[in-house]
């Protein structure tokens, strides 16, 4: 991913970095989250109110994607650590997390101006869940990166 192209280094402090068990702990709680997640959308999908609307279901699918390739990037990090020419994170990681808090932002804001117009309030409401659960996977992916 280009943005991870060119970072600071002062994200990266080895004196700062995580235990085994605190990458555990992380590892867990990004877990937590996804489980969490995919059960939302199981019972958001399951419900006999539900109408698929193709216009949401790409903006969660397209938002999922942003997390998905930070939560991929991380992984390389973890497994093979950081190159040597390229210290990677800080402001680059720093610019992901702000894409990804701004994207629920402007999905749930979305989301509400959708219940002003008389949108069904139950299937917003459990559309904001699910932009809200991507976005804490997305911070769990983010504190595993700030403790490498």
């Amino acid at each position: 991913m280009e943005m991870f192209d060119s970072v600071s280094n002062s994200f990266i402090n080895p004196k700062n970095a995580d235990s085994e068990n605190e990458r555990v702990k992380k590892l867990e709680n990004l877990s937590d989250e996804t489980c969490s997640l995919l059960h939302t959308v199981k019972k958001y999908v399951g419900d006999e109110e539900f109408k698929p609307n193709s216009q949401r279901t790409k903006e969660i699918a397209d938002y999922i994607e942003i997390v998905r390739i930070f939560y991929e990037q991380v992984c390389l990090y973890f497994t093979i650590g950081f190159s040597e020419d390229k210290q990677i994170i800080g402001e680059a990681a720093d610019a992901v997390e702000e894409k990804i808090d701004e994207t629920k932002k402007n999905l749930k804001k979305a989301s509400r101006k959708r219940i002003e117009a008389g949108a069904n309030v139950k299937e917003e409401l459990q559309y904001i869940d699910i932009v809200r659960k991507v976005e804490r996977a997305g911070d769990c992916v983010y504190a595993l990166l700030q403790g490498l």
